[in-house]
């Protein structure tokens, strides 16, 4: 079965960008962890 073009079309540019959203808040998650990570190394417990 084939799906028409003018339902395949909007769905491919939806799930485009679906992935795309997710890979900037993948980007943002590693970078949050990594500064809260580094930053938790130069303060020191009272």
């Amino acid at each position: 079965m084939r799906i028409p073009l003018w339902i395949g079309g909007p769905a491919v540019i939806a799930l485009s960008a679906v992935d795309a959203v997710l890979e900037i808040q993948i980007r943002a998650v590693r970078t949050l962890a990594r500064a809260a990570s580094s930053g938790m190394g130069t303060e020191v417990a009272v």
